[in-house]
Formats: structure tokens, C-alpha cells, sequence
């Protein structure tokens, strides 16, 4: 398992205890990003991918196939730090 992917399911679990999996979800992320550099929010919410793997490993969601996820918002912001909140609602 890849950094990104351990350390999301290490984060996951602390909070998903004796809880058991949505079966449906909306994801959405929000973006703090460090500088005034362009990026894209697509190619943000691709590089979370291995964090959302972790998730769904840790037993918080059952997959994050189509029959079981949606997107919810993608927002992005300047900011004085580099941060990634993701926000998980069950359906």
C-alpha cells in the first residue's frame, strides 16, 4: 500500500470505529493551495485517488464504483498552506 493510501486508511479508521460501511456516498473535496501557481482542479482531485483507496480500505465507504460514490463539490482556494479536506456524507 502506498503512502497516501496508509495514511488515509490510518486517519479513516481512527474516526469509522465499530461503524459499518456507507453503501452510498458523496466525496467532495476542498483545496488550500500554497502560492498563486495555476492548477487544475481535475488533476487535484485525480491525485487524491490513493486517499480515497485508503478509505474505502478502512471500511468507511463499501467502493467507490459508481454504484456506490458520487462527487460531490471541488473547490480550490489560495492560502498561506498546502491542505486537502475531504468530506465523505453518506446517502
Amino acid at each position: 500500500m502506498g503512502i497516501a493510501k496508509t495514511e488515509a486508511a490510518w486517519l479513516a479508521k481512527q474516526q469509522w470505529i465499530g461503524q459499518e460501511p456507507m453503501s452510498k456516498a458523496r466525496v467532495s473535496y476542498e483545496f488550500f493551495v500554497k502560492g498563486k501557481r495555476r492548477h487544475d482542479l481535475d488533476n487535484l482531485a485525480s491525485a487524491n485517488k490513493p486517499a480515497l483507496d485508503g478509505i474505502v480500505a478502512a471500511g468507511v465507504m463499501v467502493d467507490d464504483d459508481m454504484a456506490h460514490m458520487e462527487f460531490g463539490y471541488i473547490r480550490a482556494s489560495y492560502s498561506d498552506r498546502n491542505e486537502t479536506i475531504i468530506l465523505i456524507e453518506e446517502l
